[in-house]
């Protein structure tokens, strides 16, 4: 597998992706291993402006800019990477160029739609006269932009974004090809700063939006959606002119035009309450969630807050809080934009970052997981100085299926020496959070983590010195699930699967009786042969057993898929 890195103005950067394995050194818990690092991106002499990054059916997917200077003006290249051929490939998407002190594209969003393969990036471009939305796709197999209507209708404040929740078609994938336009949003209104004035203004008026920021993407199923921050033209109110409005659109697969914004955050600004950094992301059974940072004041601390379903106001759940006796809240834009991730059930996992407002307590990173019935907090790490030394510089999290649980990538110094890394913090059920540990060991040259997992198999991309590095690491389940038969002891199955599995390989099962309270019998075991590509299901039907109790559960070796796996004990009895 592979890794990438973008982001800083370094020379020849790369990227890196390795074979061999490299174990985890956290005490305690179980070994981590991940394949090393291959290089799979250089982008010459050009300052890297950012990336994203996205994993689909276990390929990596990879939106970069670089930026040149050339003749007084800002020449921004915006880049898609993928191997989903297996081998690396890398495209241009478009190449912007701007006005003499325009700061160019930055901001760059990747997503997959599921049911046909599609890619769809969406980036900010910062120009000298204000910013500018873009967004393109490949579905007509060459790179198009994307419209963007830029008119608000009278019922803007309806809800937006329901979805019906069943399981995504699988398709294939086209052939991306270098081809490039771009639409904009005009000129910002207002300036920034200021908050807290009532809002007289009718939330649900027609208008214009202007002066986009900070884009957010996720997909279901055969549909896109857009979140952005927005100036709402026309307006009095302070969230209004500061880009205090969370504006969603839809994007139909195969379509060229996003649906007319929703302002999702309007009931929120009627209150004074701007709406910051929106976070987009879809559970496995097809709701979608809205994470964002709510304050009455632009440059104070914030509340971290979640909206489901249709977004409305009614399913607004706080995940963090700032209680103002404490002055602690979250600090703004320094918690990653991928701070939330699901599990398998659906349990929503957030990360982010709290301060105090005096600045005379070090940052803490936090997780929360939870849901509608309330969020259970943990504190992840205590950085070593102030806020402004940027000891937690962002986070990023991936959930992984089955027994693997979770894991937490940030970027920040804990060892005291004041150098920067790449820290992991894993959680594996029934012991806890591990400490944090420095992933790859090196200092002062790891930065900007992001983590995506994809049938069962987590990637993790990291910046290094204008490099980029991307590992992966398989995480297999092997399952022993469904009893088909009576449990009679002459004719007893079992179903099980593997998931992700490689077409055709060998389950190991292990089957013991009970023997005593607290003791098991020897281990029988028995093979079998896994031969549904893209299914992973087989059938055992152990020997003729006595009465008693039994436990049984299947274990795989390592393939070119997945690295070796030990699925969770099934207890049953025979009479």
């Amino acid at each position: 597998m592979r890794a990438m890195f973008l982001g800083l103005a370094v020379v020849a950067p790369v990227l890196v992706l390795h074979t061999a394995r490299a174990a985890s050194r956290v005490s305690g818990a179980p070994q981590v291993e991940w394949t090393k690092p291959e290089i799979v991106i250089r982008t010459g002499h050009s300052d890297t402006q950012g990336y994203a990054a996205t994993v689909f059916h276990r390929r990596a997917y990879i939106v970069d800019v670089t930026d040149r200077q050339a003749g007084g003006r800002n020449v921004s290249r915006i880049w898609f990477s993928t191997n989903r051929s297996g081998r690396w490939n890398r495209t241009l998407v478009a190449k912007i160029v701007d006005d003499q002190g325009a700061s160019g594209v930055t901001t760059p969003r990747i997503v997959v739609v599921p049911s046909s393969g599609h890619v769809v990036i969406a980036a900010i471009d910062y120009t000298a006269s204000g910013s500018k939305l873009l967004s393109f796709s490949d579905q007509s197999g060459s790179w198009q932009p994307l419209t963007l209507p830029l008119e608000v209708k009278a019922d803007s404040s309806a809800s937006a974004g329901s979805r019906a929740e069943a399981p995504p078609a699988v398709g294939g994938m086209v052939n991306a090809l270098t081809n490039f336009l771009s639409t904009h949003i005009p000129t910002p209104v207002g300036s920034l700063g200021g908050g807290g004035q009532a809002n007289s203004d009718n939330a649900s008026a027609a208008g214009t939006i202007e002066d986009a920021q900070v884009p957010s993407l996720a997909a279901y199923g055969d549909t896109v959606d857009l979140a952005f921050n927005a100036n709402y033209a026309g307006t009095s109110s302070e969230c209004s002119k500061n880009e205090g409005n969370v504006f969603l659109s839809v994007l139909a697969d195969g379509e060229g035009t996003w649906s007319s914004p929703k302002n999702v955050t309007a009931d929120l600004c009627q209150t004074s309450l701007f709406a910051r950094s929106p976070i987009l992301a879809y559970s496995p059974s097809g709701r979608l969630y809205l994470l964002y940072e709510r304050t009455g004041d632009p440059s104070a601390l914030r509340e971290l807050a979640l909206r489901s379903g249709t977004l409305a106001a009614s399913t607004e759940q706080i995940v963090a809080s700032a209680p103002a006796s404490q002055n602690w809240g979250v600090l703004h834009s320094l918690y990653g934009l991928e701070a939330i991730a699901f599990d398998a059930r659906g349990g929503a996992h957030v990360t982010y970052i709290t301060s105090n407002g005096e600045n005379v307590t070090p940052p803490r990173l936090m997780f929360a997981t939870g849901g509608p019935e309330g969020w259970g907090r943990t504190l992840l790490h205590q950085a070593t100085k102030r806020w402004d030394d940027a000891d937690v510089a962002s986070v990023r999290t991936a959930i992984a299926a089955g027994e693997t649980g979770t894991v937490v990538a940030f970027e920040g110094t804990v060892d005291g020496a004041g150098t920067r890394s790449v820290y992991l913090l894993t959680h594996h059920p029934g012991q806890g959070w591990s400490s944090p540990e420095n992933f790859t060991g090196k200092r002062d040259t790891d930065t900007s983590p992001k983590l995506a997992v994809s049938e069962g198999l987590m990637h993790l991309f990291i910046k290094r010195e204008g490099v980029g590095y991307l590992y992966a690491r398989q995480l297999p389940l092997p399952t022993i699930s469904e009893q088909l038969q009576d449990a009679s002891g002459d004719d007893l199955r079992f179903r099980g699967s593997v998931a992700p599995e490689t077409g055709s390989e060998t389950v190991r099962v292990c089957l013991q009786h009970k023997i005593a309270e607290h003791r098991w019998g020897k281990c029988q075991r028995d093979r079998v042969v896994v031969n549904q590509v893209g299914a992973g299901q087989f059938t055992y039907r152990p020997h003729s057993l006595a009465a008693g109790r039994y436990r049984v559960r299947a274990t795989v070796q390592e393939t070119d898929d997945h690295l070796s796996g030990i699925g969770p004990w099934q207890q049953f009895t025979v009479r």
